[in-house]
């Protein structure tokens, strides 16, 4: 005969009140375990070989009491080597009694570890929050569910409530979202980007969303620190600063993404190492417009970031870059440049320097500037000063395959009429504050400036500076000025004024020769 409560399963009882706890072989005692239907307490299972919860056929109820305040795992179940489903046969209610978050970790278990949409479901409507979630969905096993999968909005069927798959609404899309009046499950991410909508009124009956991947981020602290050691994936940035101190940083060296902001602040790191399996950082969708998202300040022994394996910044819109105040030799690397170039990034502080380099470690071939006769002429990428006076007009041919410049260039008193040789030139970072990005002085003969494809330029000390001086009137109007500096991202001095003093300067020519044709009709005057 069974008894009502018990601590241990070996009692007969229906409730169980101190948890339940498998830490190994589960043994083959397992009809003790048939009649439970209520587990009061947390839920440790790691270590073991049980491939499911089947065993416990009569559970019904889980609580539990996690405070806010001393928060901790619930549910644990991790290392299980043989563990592929839930299956927990007749499971109603994941309770806390107290006020707080209800937190679960299901890591490392078999490959195959799947969770039913139902399970998914149930989770999430008992709000629960995961460390980790190592898990896939299980294929086919939809139930009475009618899942609506996503490949696009054009094919998406009307009236779906439960959508499976990455939700991309994109340019054009505008016109098809009414076919998410009645969504409100989404299995998988959510991604708005490069629309017209000023706000998201069709999405009104979205409850959940669950993504199976990523540790969230917000769990990042002494108490949950362990769990992150096996995490490949950060969802929500990392925040290290003064107020959010980390114990042992280790823990984080297996992860691989960073979805997020990320801030590291007053600290006394010489580089990021602990992050060394980083490759790839990138944005939440919605976040606004050059946003702050990457803030690294005020670690006055860093000396370099040490993000060897970095390989992707991807935001999905402009956002904020910010290197302040640390250590006088902070340096990147030419690799972390051309990475930082190539994505859609302002800077607000760049304090840094280059870092040494080796002219092999490129894929594409990279040349010091040292002189014209030591150039060779099939330079992709140059590091250095690079200036062209008179008489180098001949050997400026060699810059014909370039693409970035990590240095400066000076063009003056020559002879050229346009600066053809610069047609591929796409990229330009100065980490040297004493001398502008860009000079073009006294060249009498040229009649344009060019560069057509540079995009992307970086300085310290603000934005690039290009310094022109020209008695010719090298843009034809204030608008091609102001477009030569918004297209390169730069502070354009001509002849000692900016753009708009140019456009002041300029703009009586054609007032006067108006009155004077006015003149001509009116008054027939020659």
């Amino acid at each position: 005969m069974n008894t009502p409560e018990c601590k241990s399963p070996e009692n007969n009882c229906t409730i169980l009140t101190n948890g339940f706890k498998i830490d190994g072989s589960i043994g083959t005692n397992i009809s003790y375990y048939q009649d439970i239907q209520k587990i009061k307490g947390e839920i440790n299972i790691s270590d073991s070989d049980i491939q499911n919860f089947t065993f416990l056929k009569s559970l019904e109820s889980i609580s539990f009491s996690n405070k806010r305040d001393n928060e901790k795992v619930v549910i644990n179940i991790r290392n299980n080597s043989k563990f592929n489903r839930l299956g927990f046969p007749k499971l109603k209610e994941l309770k806390n009694t107290a006020e707080g978050y209800s937190i679960a970790n299901l890591e490392n278990n078999h490959p195959d570890f799947c969770l039913t949409l139902q399970e998914m479901i149930f989770f999430l409507q008992n709000q629960i929050s995961f460390v980790n979630l190592h898990a896939k969905y299980c294929e086919g096993d939809y139930g009475k569910i009618e899942i609506c999968h996503f490949q696009n909005l054009a094919n998406l069927p009307e009236n779906c409530t439960y959508i499976m798959g990455d939700l991309k609404i994109e340019s054009g899309d505008e016109k098809y979202v009414k076919k998410l009046k009645n969504l409100e499950y989404l299995f998988g991410s959510l991604i708005i980007r490069k629309t017209e909508f000023k706000e998201l009124k069709f999405l009104g009956k979205l409850k959940y969303i669950a993504v199976l991947e990523g540790c969230p981020a917000h769990k990042l602290n002494s108490t949950f620190l362990p769990l992150f050691k096996s995490c490949t994936f950060l969802d929500g940035g990392l925040n290290i600063t003064s107020q959010s101190p980390l114990s042992d940083l280790s823990i984080l060296s297996n992860i691989e993404t960073i979805r997020g902001k990320i801030e590291i602040s007053n600290q006394n790191f010489q580089n990021l190492s602990f992050l060394g399996n980083l490759k790839k950082i990138s944005s939440e969708d919605w976040m606004e417009k050059g946003q702050l998202y990457i803030n690294i300040r005020n670690n006055p022994e860093m000396r370099e970031l040490g993000l060897e394996k970095l390989e992707e910044l991807q935001p999905y819109r402009w956002i904020t870059l910010n290197l302040e105040s640390l250590h006088p030799d902070f340096c990147v690397t030419l690799q972390q440049m051309i990475l930082m170039l190539a994505a859609p990034i302002y800077f607000e502080h760049f304090d840094a320097k280059f870092c040494d380099f080796n002219e092999n470690d490129f894929s594409e071939k990279l040349c010091r500037f040292e002189s014209w006769a030591t150039l060779d002429s099939d330079c992709v990428y140059i590091y250095g000063h690079i200036s062209v006076e008179r008489g180098d007009e001949e050997n400026a041919k060699k810059l014909g395959s370039v693409t970035h410049i990590f240095g400066s260039l000076s063009i003056k008193d020559t002879s050229l009429t346009y600066l053809s040789f610069l047609r591929n030139l796409e990229k330009m970072a100065n980490l040297n504050e004493s001398v502008p990005m860009i000079e073009v002085i006294d060249n009498k003969n040229l009649t344009e400036i060019g560069m057509s494809k540079l995009d992307t330029t970086i300085a310290r000390g603000g934005l690039p500076k290009v310094v022109i001086t020209s008695t010719a009137d090298l843009f034809s109007n204030t608008y091609m000025c102001k477009e030569f500096e918004s297209g390169t991202k730069t502070n354009v001095s001509y002849n000692g004024r900016d753009c708009d003093a140019r456009s002041r300067r300029l703009g009586s020519v054609p007032r006067v020769s108006w009155l004077f044709l006015m003149s001509v009709l009116f008054f027939g005057f020659v």
